[in-house]
């Protein structure tokens, strides 16, 4: 028959392959990652021209986590969990802008492995990092709690041995100390 699907398939996500799409503000682009119970799942977004948030759905579709960094339409977008099922997990990638015009993005699964101290501590960084995102953008708290889980995302990003988020967090960091001058 000449139906067409109103839904896009989704794409599987295989560990090492770097995928290169397009994305414009008006889309959503899900993946699926095929992981075992324990393994530790992390996903690298490069974004070229288009700034994305990333969320991750676990195998019973319920929510993990969902993170966009601060780095506008270029730079590293990364989100990691450890599984706690076997099963596919569900990774969306939407802009921010929903009238984004068209850009590019490198999204590649690193290699599924049992979980090392440093990714736990990224594991924890990330959600960290996603809290004094909310309370910062949220300005119904005072910048002082923002400030404290920023502090508290830093200290595990150095301990996850990551520079680049760890900057990241610096410049947040120096945004808000800035302002309260």
């Amino acid at each position: 028959s000449g139906s067409t699907q109103k839904r896009p398939t989704t794409a599987r996500l295989k560990p090492g392959n770097a995928l290169e799409i397009m994305l414009s503000g008006d889309e959503t682009r899900s993946y699926t990652i095929l992981a075992a119970g324990g393994q530790f799942v992390h996903v690298v977004v490069e974004q070229i021209g288009i700034h994305v948030r990333l969320t991750l759905y676990g195998p019973d579709r319920k929510f993990i986590a969902s993170t966009v960094n601060p780095n506008g339409t270029t730079g590293l977008q990364q989100i990691s969990t450890i599984a706690r099922a076997s099963g596919p997990y569900r990774l969306d990638m939407a802009s921010e802008d929903g009238n984004a015009p068209m850009g590019r993005c490198r999204v590649t699964l690193k290699p599924l492995r049992t979980p090392t101290e440093a990714d736990k501590s990224r594991v924890s960084a990330e959600r960290v990092f996603e809290d004094a995102e909310k309370l910062y953008n949220g300005g119904s708290v005072s910048p002082g709690r923002a400030t404290q889980r920023y502090e508290a995302a830093l200290l595990l990003w150095r301990s996850a041995g990551d520079t680049y988020e760890e900057a990241l967090t610096l410049n947040r960091l120096g945004l808000i100390y800035g302002t309260s001058q």
